[in-house]
């Protein structure tokens, strides 16, 4: 799994693709599930969960190369230097995350594809659409 990562990492670097939402990639899923096509729901599924994890690891990259490029400095009170440090950081998170994910405007994602993403939601169709497939293959 540590390879997987590390070439996906590399692949969005040197390849400059756009990662594909996984919100369409789940409702895509979801749409195989209701048509009883199996290896549909394991396709897009198994789409959905990397390119969440992509979007994941893209985002904290990202956030942690600007906070490195633009430190804060220590002050006992906010000021106009500290203001305009955070929102240089912001400005570079934003055009990190455009380079290497796409416009930000294909990453809005509804609060309700979040939350079944953070409950692991997506998990429970690939078991099912994994016993299916398997039951299929069984029956052939």
């Amino acid at each position: 799994m540590r390879t997987f990562l590390i070439t996906l990492s590399l692949c969005t670097v040197q390849c400059q693709e756009v990662l594909k939402p996984f919100d369409l990639l789940y409702e895509e899923g979801i749409q195989a599930y209701y048509r009883n096509d199996w290896e549909g729901v394991v396709h897009y599924m198994e789409e959905a969960t990397r390119s969440y994890a992509q979007y994941r690891s893209i985002k904290v990259q990202c956030r942690l190369q600007c906070e490195k490029q633009h430190k804060l400095q220590e002050a006992a009170e906010p000021n106009l230097v500290s203001f305009a440090v955070i929102l240089r950081r912001a400005h570079c998170i934003q055009e990190c995350e455009s380079r290497r994910m796409g416009p930000a405007s294909m990453y809005r994602v509804s609060e309700e594809v979040a939350h079944e993403f953070q409950k692991r939601i997506v998990y429970n169709y690939l078991q099912l659409a994994y016993y299916k497939v398997l039951i299929t293959q069984r029956t052939e």
